[in-house]
């Protein structure tokens, strides 16, 4: 999944808030590969969302990749 961390954009009902469903369902048992910036920051717009966020990847042992392009990623990965 490519997708950067936009916690003050996210409703259920966008693109942003389904991204975020489904790194709650595949991430976190290692069904996902994560690809995008902010998720290791802490945001001033939604700082306890990003905190959160944060230690739900740490204590997950999730890693997160920031590649500079997203050509890279999809020319790495198999289809």
């Amino acid at each position: 999944l490519i997708a950067g961390a936009h916690f003050s954009k996210a409703k259920m009902d966008n693109g942003y808030g389904k991204r975020l469903v489904a790194i709650k369902k595949f991430g976190f048992n290692g069904a996902l590969d994560l690809y995008g910036f902010g998720w290791r920051t802490i945001q001033l717009r939604a700082p306890l969302l990003s905190l959160y966020w944060y230690f739900k990847f740490f204590l997950a042992g999730l890693t997160v990749r920031q590649p500079d392009k997203k050509s890279d990623i999809y020319k790495n990965k198999k289809r």
